[in-house]
This record gives C-alpha cells, structure tokens and sequence, in this order.
C-alpha cells in the first residue's frame, strides 16, 4: 500500500511531521517526498511550531539526481509551491543551500554564511545523498546554526557561524526540486498537542444560605 495523499488524516492528526504540503507532495509518517505532478518546486512545512526556547532536530535527505533540496526553517504562512531562492522569501526561511556550485546558510534570496560572503573559512559543504542535517535552533535569540553528518566521515560536522534574525514562529521545513526526492524528520520534530487543563471548580457550600440567613438575624 502507497503513502498517502495530502487529503489523507495524516495531514490533520496532531502527532503529524508534517503538514501544509505543496500540492502532490505524498506523507508517509517522517517521510515526505515531491510527487510526479508538481511543478518545479514543491514546500514541505513541519507540523511543530516553535515560537520560544532552544530546539534541535535532524533531516535525513534522500536525492537521486541533482535537484536541489533545501533543508532549514520556514514561517507557517509561506508559500509551498515556490522555490526558496526569490527575494520575495527574504525573512520568511532561513535554510542551508548545500546542492548548488557554492553552498551557503541563506535568509530567502540572500547569502549569511558562504565563502563568497565571509572567504575560504566560512565555505559550506554541499549535501550528498544519504546525509542527514541536524539545525539548532535558539527562538530566544533569533539563531539557527547547522552540523552535517555523513557516514563515511564517522560524525557530525558543524557548519561555519549561523543564522541570525530569524522571527518567529518558524516551523522545520524543506523544499525539493526532483520527484521522487524525499525528507525526514527526527522525533525530536514532531509535534506535541497541547493540552487544556480546565480549571478547578469552585467548591459549592450547600448551607451558606442558610448561614447568610442566620448572621443577618443575628442569631450566629
């Protein structure tokens, strides 16, 4: 049996990755893949908000060609059906652009971190298949700084410097330019519903009438 569609309960259940796919994105749990009738790009939103405190999670990026896949944090209320790279996502997603001639932390169009912006110690390594993104994200400061893991090299690799300015709320997010190229969440992203406490109820004193009554009466 096949993933899902975008109409599936999987988009509306609480526990969700992800929501909000562009459309002919497909769901499968952690996993969310560009399907065969999209456009050139497709936006894949997470289903946690973060609006405050420290966060940290992971993508794992499956690519089976050259096609870009973006991987980073995204406002709620962007658009899923366009690329990252455009002047109009300026503040809207702050992202690591690693499938490009020269790789860079991006905010929308623009370049924070890459070795045309800060020279050689500042170049961002580009993203191969099979790698996995972890993004630390710190809402109280507005940062978002990225490590890379690739199995051959035995362990994470921090990314030079990081993302700043970033307002909130955010959600994770992807984008993905090839179908068939896919990108998971770690559990760390999943989202928590929230819970409603509801108030304790006010204890109700069966004889306070008659109380009141006896005080007014001067009999207590």
């Amino acid at each position: 049996m096949g993933p899902p569609d975008v109409n599936s309960k999987t988009e509306k259940d609480p526990y969700a990755f992800w929501r909000d796919p562009g459309t002919g994105m497909r769901l499968n749990m952690t996993q969310i893949t560009k399907g065969k009738e999209v456009g050139d790009f497709a936006v894949g939103l997470g289903a946690q908000v973060f609006e405050s405190g420290q966060h940290e999670f992971d993508f794992s990026i499956t690519r089976h060609g050259d096609g870009y896949v973006y991987v980073g944090v995204a406002r709620p209320d962007i658009e899923t059906d366009k690329t990252w790279c455009r002047k109009s996502a300026i503040d809207k997603v702050w992202y690591y652009f690693g499938c490009g001639y020269t790789n860079a932390l991006r905010n929308g169009w623009n370049d924070v971190v890459s070795k045309e912006v800060g020279g050689p110690e500042m170049k961002v390594p580009k993203i191969q298949a099979g790698d996995r993104v972890r993004v630390y994200l710190d809402m109280d400061q507005g940062t978002a700084r990225f490590a890379l893991f690739r199995l051959e090299e035995g362990g994470w690799k921090q990314l030079p410097a990081s993302i700043t300015g970033i307002n909130g709320p955010v959600v994770a997010a992807c984008c993905i330019q090839d179908r068939g190229d896919s990108v998971s969440l770690s559990e760390s992203a999943k989202k928590v519903p929230k819970v409603d406490l509801e108030p304790p109820k006010k204890k109700i004193d069966k004889y306070g009438h008659i109380q009141s009554k006896l005080a007014t009466s001067g009999s207590l």
